[in-house]
């Protein structure tokens, strides 16, 4: 069971011992994509990442290899035996990020929308954030505003982790869907190692 509450200010983060690098400034929701096909309707999920380089000005202004993983969680109200929730994981690492704000999407298809009956904001996600191979602390935007505890949201990344593996490879980074190259929708450039 998933706790909801009010969302507490308590859960961001702390004081960090090491200079933030990157962290999620905004989260965004559309339930309502136009996708190519007639009657698509596709979910994004657009993750706002601020890169803070802890360099020199007049020196290189960017973060490497900053990396956002999402993990989603979707209340099923149309399939009973799904104990409540679907749950999302998906990553995207970035070659990296010049100083400012660079935009990570994630896309749920229209066949999932459509079969699930997604729609509006997603009321449960937490987002984690690698940079120059360090984990950065969570800002205050890195998770929904549901979570009343720090136990609640480890109780939702534990139920993530543990029940999102059926799941995975259907959220998409946006390099792999049909918003890969829309002018509209600009991103930074990934890493793409093919397995």
């Amino acid at each position: 069971m998933l706790v909801m509450g009010a969302g507490l200010s308590r859960l961001g983060a702390q004081t960090p011992a090491e200079p933030v690098l990157a962290e999620v400034t905004n989260v965004r929701f559309d339930s309502n994509l136009r996708g190519l096909g007639p009657g698509e309707s596709w979910y994004e999920i657009a993750i706002e990442v601020t890169a803070k380089p802890d360099k020199p000005r007049g020196t290189d202004r960017h973060v490497d290899r900053v990396r956002v993983t999402l993990n989603l969680g979707i209340e099923n109200t149309v399939d009973q035996s799904k104990n409540g929730f679907d749950f999302y994981r998906a990553s995207a690492e970035a070659v990296a990020l010049a100083d400012g704000k660079s935009f990570f999407r994630f896309y749920l298809p229209h066949e999932v929308v459509k079969r699930d009956g997604i729609s509006g904001d997603a009321k449960f996600y937490s987002i984690d954030i690698e940079a120059e191979g360090k984990q950065q602390p969570p800002s205050r935007k890195s998770f929904s505003g549901a979570f009343a505890t720090p136990a609640s949201l480890q109780v939702f990344q534990s139920r993530a982790s543990s029940e999102g593996g059926p799941n995975d490879g259907i959220m998409q980074p946006q390099y792999l869907t049909p918003f890969a190259f829309s002018s509209g929708k600009p991103a930074p450039t990934f890493i793409r190692i093919e397995r």
